[in-house]
């Protein structure tokens, strides 16, 4: 009878940890597009900028319309300089609307005079010192849904 009793919890115990696996898939495989558009900040390719050089800074997004063609919002914040927030509006590149749309924003930004960066020079705002910075971004569709503002890490733009 002890035999018997041990064969069965052996079974129920596997059926559980079948079930848990189970749940978990199903959890990880649901839909990761959604109406409201989501960015994730991925990387910059410097995080001190000479000057006259440019930033770019990496975005990933996804929208469930691939209706992510409206505004990209972007906003310099300096915390240790008054008059040091930067806010800029650009409309996002058209490019083609499919369902689940998946990609990634490229952002270039000057610190200085470059050629053609005329609109997107951010140098350092207070007179003479570097700007200790960081980038809030946020994204809005035809919809006008707005996803969640992400921040990207601390960068440096030099004055000299």
């Amino acid at each position: 009878c002890i035999c018997k009793f041990d064969k069965q919890y052996t079974k129920m115990r596997y059926t559980i940890v079948i079930a848990i696996i189970s749940f978990i898939f199903l959890g990880c495989s649901k839909d990761k597009f959604s109406s409201v558009p989501k960015i994730t900040y991925l990387s910059a390719n410097s995080t001190t900028i000479v000057k006259n050089s440019l930033l770019q800074m990496k975005l990933s997004f996804t929208d469930a319309e691939g209706d992510l063609q409206d505004t990209i919002y972007i906003q310099k914040v300096v915390p240790n300089c008054i008059g040091g927030l930067r806010t800029l509006y650009y409309t996002v590149p058209n490019f083609p609307t499919i369902k689940n749309s998946k990609g990634e924003f490229i952002i270039t930004l000057a610190n200085g005079n470059v050629q053609g960066f005329a609109n997107l020079n951010l140098n350092p705002t207070c007179s003479g010192i570097n700007d200790s910075c960081f980038f809030r971004f946020a994204v809005q569709d035809k919809a006008k849904n707005k996803s969640d503002t992400i921040v990207s890490e601390q960068i440096v733009f030099l004055a000299n």
